[in-house]
């Protein structure tokens, strides 16, 4: 692969997650507003809280995982034998939401309006736990088929975690409260929903795809490209 090929591919790497990203966030949001508003302020039990959001959390982000893997298996078709690739992310991220729906409904309702309230520090802490999931998960499943191409591979799960972290941290400065208190734009009670979401998604997507590109590039780069 040329160097002109592999500058192409980060681009289109970053508009492909830019896309899957807000399309996928999208959903998600549509999903959740439908599903979970029924029961905002109502459940407070934890244990059928945890068990609502585990399923809410496990559909919505399968197909937000789907949306995301088919934008970057278009990319990657051409340059990596990765016919999992959609697969797998789905399902890394459906079953990360399971387990982070889970923990959400266990120590997230301070802020979620289902579950127990545990205050500011149970759902940051339900927060991290669930981003740690949800992003080592679909990261570890493609790392399986990144490997076969680049034994640097193995960085791309701890990559997409932190490329993860940033774009929910983005999202949170720019949409949830740029969008919300600087330009009022959106309103606290559209979370979720699918028109904040796509705001979100786009640009966690940005960030994501550009905080990862680097590594994807060096490892789908031929062996003498690798190290420049």
């Amino acid at each position: 692969m040329s160097e002109g090929a592999v500058g192409g591919l980060g681009r289109r790497w970053v508009v492909a997650n830019v896309v899957g990203f807000g399309a996928g966030a999208g959903i998600f949001g549509a999903s959740q507003q439908v599903w979970l508003g029924p029961y905002f302020e109502v459940v407070t039990d934890a244990g059928e809280a945890a068990r609502i959001q585990a399923l809410s959390s496990a559909v919505g982000l399968a197909f937000f995982g789907a949306a995301v893997g088919l934008a970057e298996w278009l990319v990657l078709r051409t340059r990596l034998r990765a016919v999992w690739w959609v697969p797998a992310t789905a399902g890394g991220f459906g079953v990360g939401g399971a387990v982070a729906g889970t923990v959400s409904g266990a120590l997230g309702g301070t802020v979620t309006g289902i579950g127990p309230q545990h205050g500011v520090v149970g759902f940051i802490a339900g927060v991290v736990l669930s981003v740690l999931i949800l992003a080592l998960l679909p990261g570890t499943l493609q790392w399986r088929m990144l490997r076969k191409r680049s034994p640097r591979a193995w960085a791309w799960p701890w990559v997409t975690l932190g490329g993860l972290f940033a774009g929910l941290a983005a999202a949170a400065l720019v949409v949830r409260f740029g969008l919300v208190y600087l330009i009022p734009w959106l309103q606290p009670e559209d979370f979720p929903s699918a028109k904040a979401l796509i705001c979100a998604g786009l640009v966690m997507g940005a960030v994501y795809g550009v905080s990862t590109r680097s590594t994807l590039r060096r490892t789908l780069a031929p062996a003498g490209h690798r190290d420049s």
